[in-house]
């Protein structure tokens, strides 16, 4: 990652990070709902439906995934699905960076559900 861009987002983390939960919940909802509508939400909806619905299948081929992890915990009924770290390789490791990507899924993943 750029140095130039490393500072910037060492400034807009301690940004953040100042905020109060509301605040950071506005900040990143329309993130996260964006970040679901250009195509998060289509590849586990074309996975769900190559699965033909049966979610042992369809969380063997999440797992089948460069960057994810989808487990069978007890067939037909328990299953994990995690994304595998993704922002140790973006040079946004630190705890903050993480916790940036966290929320930003975390308000996708609501966004998506309404």
């Amino acid at each position: 990652m750029d140095d130039k861009i490393r500072y910037w987002f060492q400034g807009f983390e301690q940004g953040v990070a100042a905020l109060g939960t509301s605040q950071q919940e506005a900040l990143f909802h329309e993130c996260g709902k964006n970040c679901v509508q250009q195509g998060t939400l289509e590849f586990y909806q074309s996975l769900y439906r190559t699965a033909e619905g049966n979610l042992d299948r369809f969380f063997e081929a999440v797992n089948d995934t460069p960057g994810l992890r989808g487990e069978v915990m007890e067939p037909d009924t328990v299953y994990r699905l995690l994304q595998r770290d993704m922002c140790g390789r973006r040079g946004c490791a630190s705890a903050p960076g993480k916790a940036f990507y966290t929320f930003c899924g975390r308000s996708g993943r609501k966004s998506a559900l309404k």
